[in-house]
């Protein structure tokens, strides 16, 4: 399956979540915490931002770098310019490896 095209327009061109910063929004600011109420708010709180995260990977999986680009340009909350949530940076690794020595022909490199 091709991917499909990414058009950015209205909320998204500021963050990547806004459906869910606006349910942050509504769980957060009351006019009244209660524990009970702050213990829940806090795991979902969590659930969204795992989930936030989630929905980046398939989406980048399903697009492809459109979205990718996307991320290196917009934050998935305001202010989050870093972390899994933040701007996208690509990961470089570099392995190095060593000498691998072998037993059967290392007596044959002391003869010779």
């Amino acid at each position: 399956m091709p991917p499909r095209p990414f058009l950015e327009h209205g909320a998204y061109r500021w963050f990547r979540h806004p459906i869910y910063l606006s349910f942050l929004g509504l769980i957060w600011f009351t006019p009244r915490m209660t524990l009970d109420h702050a213990l829940l708010t806090g795991w979902w709180t969590v659930y969204i931002f795992v989930g936030s995260y989630l929905k980046d990977e398939r989406l980048a999986f399903y697009l492809g770098e459109s979205y990718r680009e996307y991320q290196r340009r917009v934050p998935g909350y305001p202010g989050m310019t870093f972390g899994p949530l933040g701007l996208y940076h690509d990961v470089v690794t570099t392995v190095t490896e060593a000498p691998v020595q072998d037993s059967t022909t290392d007596h044959l490199r002391k003869v010779a």
